[in-house]
């Protein structure tokens, strides 16, 4: 599995920036065979119900072309502190069983703590559960012995920073 951690580009960068984090996403993926990738984002796109929003599946196509059907964290108030109007942070899951479920949650519920500072994010808490295992290639073992499918959990918890991109193989 490929994790990339984004600070995506602002609007009027967005095309020509977001370019850097989809071929170096490309790569990575090619290099690990893996299909599977959790995208972990300010993607700085509001929600699909309004104007100008974006959805999660539209966000995760702009890096992954090849994603399918994706499953996406609730797009929860999150933007930023002090007035929190945003819906920008999300979690986003690619090539993982159509059964597969997100659960958003805010560590926080209502209340910001006391340190938090101009333009912080509240963290989005995700737990992705999903049949069958995580790993398909071959070559590595499975962590238990059976025929039956394997249920798997992932839990996040994201805290987005200004100007990140990160991207991990797991």
């Amino acid at each position: 599995m490929v994790v990339a951690v984004s600070h995506h580009p602002h609007t009027l960068q967005y095309k020509a920036e977001i370019a850097a984090l989809k071929s170096a996403a490309a790569v990575v993926r090619a290099e690990a065979a893996a299909e599977k990738m959790l995208l972990i984002a300010d993607t700085n796109a509001e929600s699909p119900n309004v104007p100008i929003g974006r959805s999660s599946q539209s966000v995760m196509e702009d890096i992954y072309p090849g994603a399918g059907e994706v499953k996406s964290t609730d797009l929860l108030i999150t933007c930023c502190a002090w007035q929190y109007v945003h819906t920008y942070d999300r979690i986003v899951a690619a090539h993982f069983p159509h059964s597969s479920a997100i659960a958003t949650a805010l560590p926080f519920l209502d209340v910001h703590p006391p340190f938090a500072a101009r333009y912080m994010h509240d963290p989005v808490l995700a737990t992705l559960t999903y049949p069958g295992r995580l790993h398909q290639n071959s070559d590595l073992k499975p962590a238990a012995s059976g025929s039956h499918a394997r249920a798997g959990t992932i839990a996040l918890i994201v805290v987005l920073v200004l100007a990140l991109s990160l991207i991990l193989v797991v």
